[in-house]
């Protein structure tokens, strides 16, 4: 397919992207029974670009760009939208996720998104998040999230799988500091690095992956059931057997399972109620607003650095796409930071990157360095 449109735009002009986007597909969409179940920030977005100098000036890039793709929905029969992962880590993507449903439902296009990790929809609706409980109900009482947990240091953490925070989380250097200063740090995880035992308090051994049977839910929706490929080694044991047996310890209810199966068991009948799968959530988004001129961080991850597994093969670590390590940036955008190209990290100065953006590979010590220099020099 060639490419028709394309907008190459920062982070906090996407969704005045998509409102505008919503705006002219509705102008030509048939489908206006669907205006009525609009939620009430949706319609705000779409008359706040209606009276936006953006809308009133005809050399806007926006807006020629919106009319554009708005075209290209509707002229079309089969058409899809997709949000991908730097969409999912936006600040604002619940909205931008409740523009693209309303442009697909009044293009009838079909809606999907590409899951940050190989299990975001099982960790969803088994409540692996703040607001959250198992089967996928909204909580009561909604906890802290990673970034909140580790941005305002706590006086203790439990860590669960193979994390290394120093590369796993944007925080990088403020991570580690957080742990260093917790009075307990507690971490259940195959692997004990040097940097893991420079701040856990203990740390207790567990089956890494294809060690232990579990579930998933798979690209259909559906849950997948798999067994451990080879034996945990050592001491070590599958992750859901020393939950289980520290809860015993505190004496805690609900946790005699004696295999995996119980536990997906228990989580199915939890589940009885739940409608079809569908990736259209209609729930009601909350603005929060960006600043224009202020630079935001795009962090990727290279192919071998997506995990602690990857980053531990001495065979992957060999070959040329592991060191892949470069800065990219707009050309504006190099000058306003006094960005250099003989500093520690290879710069890239591009115009096919958007302006007021850096893009900084993520599982490498020298971005760690350089996320916390920058910060330290023009603020976060």
């Amino acid at each position: 397919h060639l490419l028709t449109q394309q907008a190459i735009l920062e982070p906090a002009r996407w969704v005045e992207l998509l409102s505008a986007v919503l705006y002219h597909v509705s102008e030509k969409s048939t489908e206006k029974e669907t205006d009525k179940n609009q939620h009430k920030l949706i319609k705000k977005l779409m008359k706040d670009y209606a009276e936006s100098d953006c809308f009133n000036n005809p050399h806007s890039l926006v807006k020629n760009i919106a009319t554009g793709i708005a075209q290209n929905l509707t002229d079309n029969p089969k058409t899809w939208l997709v949000l991908g992962a730097e969409a999912i880590s936006h600040p604002q993507f619940a909205t931008l996720r409740a523009l693209t449903e309303a442009i697909a439902s009044l293009s009838n296009s079909f809606f999907g998104i590409i899951a940050k990790g190989g299990n975001g929809a099982g960790g969803y609706l088994t409540g692996a998040l703040p607001h959250r409980i198992a089967s996928g109900k909204a909580a009561t009482v909604i906890g802290l999230n990673a970034y909140e947990m580790l941005k305002t240091p706590l006086q203790a953490y439990i860590l669960v799988g193979a994390l290394d925070l120093e590369f796993d989380s944007i925080l990088g250097a403020q991570a580690l500091d957080s742990l260093s200063k917790a009075q307990a740090v507690i971490a259940l995880t195959p692997f004990a690095s040097e940097t893991l035992k420079s701040y856990a308090t203990v740390i207790l051994p567990t089956a890494a992956w294809g060690e232990t049977a579990g579930s998933l839910i798979n690209l259909e929706g559906r849950c997948q059931s798999v067994s451990g490929a080879a034996a945990p080694q050592g001491q070590a044991r599958p992750l859901w057997k020393v939950l289980r047996v520290l809860a015993n310890q505190f004496e805690l209810a609900g946790f005699e399972y004696l295999n995996s199966d119980d536990i997906l068991d228990e989580w199915l009948s939890l589940c009885d109620d739940l409608e079809e799968v569908s990736n259209f959530t209609n729930s009601e988004a909350k603005s929060i607003p960006m600043e224009l001129d202020k630079t935001a961080w795009l962090a990727y991850q290279g192919i071998y650095q997506t995990d602690a597994y990857v980053r531990r093969s001495k065979s992957l670590q060999a070959t040329p796409l592991a060191k892949i390590l470069k800065l990219t940036v707009h050309p504006d955008t190099a000058i306003k930071l006094n960005l250099d190209a003989n500093g520690a990290l290879p710069l890239r100065i591009t115009s096919k990157m958007a302006e007021n953006c850096i893009r900084i590979p993520q599982g490498f010590k020298e971005s760690m360095l350089f996320m916390a220099n920058l910060t330290a020099s023009v603020g976060e």
